[in-house]
């Protein structure tokens, strides 16, 4: 007899078993439903190895956790046969200091385990069926819990079956100072630094020209105990909507490649700032320099410019080589002119002409640029 129940478990097991894990140890199994559905629970029985489960375990199965909360016969002390039940929730709570995670069965109605026990959650009460262990035995009178967007104080616990605790709750008051609503978290800023982060922008819509650049200017402070400081050198993400219009580089330097509008995102920790851009055609005004193209030692002549300009000279090589005497020198400037004093060195032994340029640079955009040869004669 013994022989054939462990001849159809193994079969079972082969065929039909999967990979689960009790107390995060991996084992195999498989299941049978529980005829409650009616009731609106989710129990399932569990064949699993002889001696491997208890009341109390949990079961990592099926992309859930379970909870076993009857283990209710051995068969021909073959294998082992339990009853367990879905754990929809997870309970986390501060203890010593400490934060702690632990799957749960939470009850909300009469009807159920250990019936009588709890009452319905319209009246502000529900039941925590979960695993007896040095954890849930430190859940105290003090302690809250955060569920279904309610908090829950703690009120009684039992534990009148062998590896279950149970845990009885009403329902308190959410303390925004304190309490973590989104992570379900009661007393989490008791216990941790509640860092409340914003970012400052100099300007939230900017518009540039073609091929032109600007630094974004980004500032981040952060709340903390009602108190404002600014972050020394935090690490933002800056990232552009389009980069075939408008870029961006790590240090929030922009430049504008094409005509549009997009947007650049500023991100800091889990916070983020929208700056819309909007990039214009450029300026089609051509740079000029006027003036001749050649000069006499020791003379000297202005030049002008059709826009704002940067002005400089330089020698123009000869045989690969820039001579130490300076054919030229800007004696004075504006944006528009400049006015230039040829040398009165005597630099022309080998018969060979000498020339310098006149650059001019655009001062709204460095990328115009106009070089201008001036040959330097000696009358």
């Amino acid at each position: 007899m013994q022989n054939s129940i462990s001849k159809f478990f193994n079969e079972y097991i082969r065929n039909y078993g999967c990979s689960i894990k009790i107390n995060g140890i991996d084992n195999r199994g498989f299941f049978k439903e529980v005829d409650d559905r009616e009731k609106g629970y989710d129990n399932k029985y569990l064949f699993t190895e002889l001696g491997k489960v208890r009341q109390g375990d949990i079961i990592e199965c099926l992309e859930n956790n379970w909870i076993v909360i009857d283990k209710d016969s051995n068969i021909g002390q073959t294998y082992d046969k339990c009853v367990i039940a879905r754990a929809l929730h997870n309970i986390k709570i501060y203890i010593n200091n400490t934060l702690h995670e632990f799957p749960a069965i939470i009850q909300t109605q009469r009807q159920g385990i250990d019936e009588g026990k709890y009452i319905n959650i319209a009246d502000g009460k529900i039941m925590l069926i979960t695993q007896d262990n040095s954890v849930t035995r430190k859940i105290g009178y003090d302690k809250r819990i955060i569920k279904m967007q309610n908090v829950w104080n703690v009120v009684g616990f039992t534990n009148e079956n062998e590896g279950l605790r149970y845990i009885y709750c009403k329902k308190g008051q959410f303390n925004p100072s304190s309490d973590d609503l989104e992570n379900e978290i009661a007393d989490r800023w008791l216990h941790e630094t509640k860092h409340e982060y914003s970012i400052d922008i100099t300007e939230d819509n900017i518009q540039l020209k073609e091929g032109e650049t600007k630094q974004l200017i980004v500032n981040v402070t952060d709340t903390v105990n009602n108190k404002t400081i600014t972050v020394k050198k935090p690490t933002l993400i800056y990232t552009s909507l389009n980069n075939n219009i408008v870029t961006v580089d790590d240090k929030g330097l922009t430049k504008a490649i094409s005509e549009g509008g997009t947007t650049i995102k500023v991100t800091f920790e889990n916070i983020e700032k929208i700056i819309n851009v909007k990039v214009v055609e450029g300026s089609k005004v051509q740079l000029e320099i006027i003036g001749t193209d050649k000069m006499a030692l020791n003379r000297t002549k202005t030049y002008t410019s059709n826009i704002p300009v940067v002005w400089s000279v330089e020698n123009v090589e000869v045989n690969g080589e820039i001579e130490k005497v300076k054919y030229a020198t800007i004696t004075e400037s504006t944006d528009t002119t400049c006015t230039i004093k040829t040398t009165d060195k005597w630099i022309f032994n080998d018969g060979r002409s000498r020339y310098f340029n006149l650059i001019a640079i655009s001062e709204d955009n460095s990328s115009i640029v106009v070089i201008k040869k001036i040959r330097v004669t000696p009358y």
